[in-house]
This record gives C-alpha cells, sequence and structure tokens, in this order.
C-alpha cells in the first residue's frame, strides 16, 4: 500500500482533530487548551518523549529517536494560534464558540494535518534518524521562539532542516506549490509618538495640531510606499490605531500612531526605517510637532532555500505525479514563527492548496478537509526520505 492509501485511513480522526481545534480557537498567548490536546495525542502515540510548555513558552515538543544515539533530525513545524476575527460562516456545524477568534490561516488544519503524520511515523517507525516535532503559536510576537532558539533547542535535538506547510485559498485543493526564495512576509510593529512644542486650542494661530501631523504621515507614508517599492516584493504599512485628543475644545498635546508593517523582501524590511527618519523629520517640521519612531521586527521574512525546495519537490513528484506539483508558489503578506527557525536551518515553507475558497483572514474562511490526506501524506514521505540522505546544516 502507498503512504497516500494508509494515511486515508486516518482521515476521519484527522477531521475530528481539527474539527475540535477549530470550534475551540486560543490565541498565541492562550494557548493551554490546544497545547494540552496536542500533548495528549503525541503520548498516546507513543512518541519517545513529549515536552509540554518547551522553555515556558506555548509550545509542543514530540521526539521520534531511531535508537539511543545521538543523530541528525528533521525539524516539522506546525503553527496553532487563532487570529482575533469574528467568523461568519454558519454553513459549518462545528464554528468557533469565541467570540472575535477563529482560525482564519488554517492552522486547525496544519495541526491536524502533523498529528496525522505523527501518528503514522510513531507506529510504522519507517526512518533511520530522528524526527522533532514542534507546535508552536505561529504569528506570535516571537519572543518565545527566539528565547527557543537561544536555549539551544535546536542544537539539543539535533536538528538540521525545518519544514512546515501553509495553506493556500484559491490554488487547487491539494496541490503542492514550492519555491526558493522569500514566500512568506517579515512581521513588523511601527509606533510614531507626536507631541506639540505647546498647548494649542482652536483659537491659537500657528500650525501645532498633532492630528494634522498624524494625518499627513499617513498619506505621505502611503503614497512614498505605492512608488518606491517594487510591486513584485510588497511592503504593507498597515495604520490600525490612531489615539489623540479626549474633548471638542482643545487640540490635544499628543497623538499616537500604530501600524504592523509587513514586507517580502529582506531588504524591503530595512528600507522602511531607513526612510521614516527623513519622511517624518519633513512632516513634524512643517508641523511643528515633535515626533518618537520606534520600530520593532516582530517575525523574520521565511525564506526558502533551494536545496530544500529541490528535495520537496523530488518527493512531492513521487509522491503525487508531476500534475500534484506546481513550481511556482505565490508570496504570501502573513508571516509564521517557523520563519525564526528557517533564519538558522535550511528549510521551506511549502504551500498547499485549498480549492476555490474564502480567502485568508476571511471570516467566512474555512480549512479544506479533503486536502488533510495528502498533506499529513507530503510530511510522512519527507521524513522518511529527509532520514535515509546525508544530512546537513546550513
Amino acid at each position: 500500500m502507498t503512504v497516500l492509501s494508509e494515511m486515508t485511513a486516518l482521515r476521519t480522526d484527522m477531521m475530528r482533530w481539527r474539527h475540535d481545534i477549530h470550534q475551540h480557537p486560543e490565541p498565541a498567548s492562550q494557548l493551554q487548551r490546544t497545547v494540552s490536546k496536542v500533548a495528549e495525542l503525541l503520548r498516546r502515540f507513543h512518541f519517545d518523549e513529549v515536552i509540554e510548555n518547551y522553555g515556558q513558552q506555548q509550545a509542543v515538543i514530540g521526539i521520534l529517536r531511531k535508537n539511543e544515539e545521538q543523530r541528525p533530525a528533521i525539524g516539522l513545524v506546525a503553527a496553532m494560534e487563532g487570529q482575533p476575527i469574528q467568523e461568519e460562516n454558519d454553513a459549518i456545524k462545528y464554528g468557533s464558540v469565541h467570540p472575535k477568534c477563529m482560525h482564519a490561516l488554517g492552522y486547525d488544519g496544519e495541526v491536524a494535518m502533523f498529528l496525522g503524520a505523527a501518528q503514522y511515523l510513531a507506529k510504522e517507525r519507517n526512518f533511520k534518524n530522528n524526527v522533532v516535532f514542534i507546535f508552536c503559536p505561529g504569528e506570535s510576537d516571537g519572543l518565545g521562539i527566539q528565547s527557543m532558539i537561544e536555549g539551544g533547542v535546536l542544537d539539543h535535538f539535533g536538528i538540521q532542516e525545518i519544514y512546515t506547510l501553509q495553506n493556500y485559498p484559491a490554488l487547487p485543493a491539494g496541490q503542492i506549490a514550492i519555491s526558493a526564495g522569500p514566500r512568506l512576509a517579515a512581521l513588523g510593529e511601527l509606533l510614531i509618538h507626536l507631541s506639540a512644542h505647546n498647548q494649542c486650542n482652536i483659537f491659537s494661530r500657528g500650525s501645532c495640531n498633532p492630528i494634522l501631523a498624524a494625518s499627513a504621515i499617513i498619506h505621505s507614508l502611503d503614497s512614498l510606499i505605492a512608488t518606491s517599492i517594487d510591486s513584485s516584493n510588497p511592503l504593507l504599512v498597515s495604520m490600525n490605531s490612531l489615539m489623540a485628543g479626549d474633548n471638542f475644545t482643545h487640540i490635544p498635546e499628543t497623538a499616537e500612531l500604530k501600524a504592523i508593517v509587513r514586507s517580502i523582501a529582506p531588504d524591503s524590511e530595512k528600507w522602511l526605517p531607513a526612510h521614516l527618519d527623513y519622511l517624518i523629520g519633513k512632516l513634524t517640521e512643517a508641523y511643528h510637532v515633535q515626533a518618537t519612531i520606534s520600530y520593532r521586527v516582530v517575525c523574520p521574512a521565511a525564506i526558502n532555500q533551494e536545496r530544500s525546495v529541490k528535495f520537496v519537490r523530488e518527493v512531492a513528484k513521487k509522491l503525487m505525479g508531476e500534475a500534484g506539483l506546481q513550481e511556482y508558489q505565490p508570496k504570501l503578506m502573513i508571516s509564521k514563527d517557523a520563519a525564526y527557525f528557517m533564519r538558522e536551518r535550511p528549510g521551506a515553507v511549502i504551500g498547499i492548496g485549498n480549492g476555490r475558497t474564502a480567502a485568508l483572514y476571511d471570516p467566512q474562511y474555512d480549512f479544506n478537509d479533503d486536502i488533510l490526506v495528502t498533506g499529513a501524506s507530503l510530511i510522512v514521505r519527507l521524513t522518511e526520505v529527509f532520514t535515509v540522505r546525508k544530512s546537513h546544516g546550513k
């Protein structure tokens, strides 16, 4: 029997796990239920070691060992968190029970596919080296993942390569898409604090209104990005908060802008901080206000390594045939904690088509259960083939 046919027997289990996780989504900082469920299942699968809340973080690590020797390992990373979006899908019976929280990026399906692969691998043990499953938040602030890496998680478990999946609506259901280079965006947080030189009111002369300055910054930054950034490697700045003032009569002394920044190309990630000082300096001078700028990289871009892409393509073609593989992988303006691991080890984010469904982040989005078997089977075969070839570091 092929892996695909054997994994079909686990489809009902994977659907049940996914629907339960979908119904009970949790934000990145509150993954207790999901962490407990994943850890319980890995123990039930008879994993050699299961570490819950590794390094005091919302993460689960499951290890399958070939024997007691220290061997190189493949790292398989699955995201778990839900998104702060109100679900609007009455067509499903397993809708989110939590207001303003749903699985809008397909991480419920991602966890289910990795659990299906974990169950199969734990039973068959058709691998030559070690296997490390890492279930982590997804798009958190990255601090937990960094602390795991700084704590030596990759070296301690001998992880040589990193692989993860990413759901792609609009691509044919179950089709694998993979390309080299940056595939998922870097994520940053931008905070701009504006203050007037002196307190003004509606009868004051002179332009010292931080709200007007904030409005000018929003418009000018949007125009600058539209005319200066290569559209094939986009930079997205989403101004999500403007706070200023609390009454009708007085101009506020301060205003504060908060924005999320997403960028695909590494140079565009550096481009924004370099241009912010100049742009905002000119505008604040014109509006007679002062500015303090804070920019923090929350998550790096996920960059697929060429040799890892070649490996995935070879395995996918043998598993699914030429028709099941698309060698162009669209870039997505979402971020993923797995990118931190991929900065330290070669690896790849593997796209898997969801079919003609609602887009990611859409309140009506739902993961397609028909692709569970394909995704889990690919993870199994990557693991089995990886462990019989020569391992390598970055």
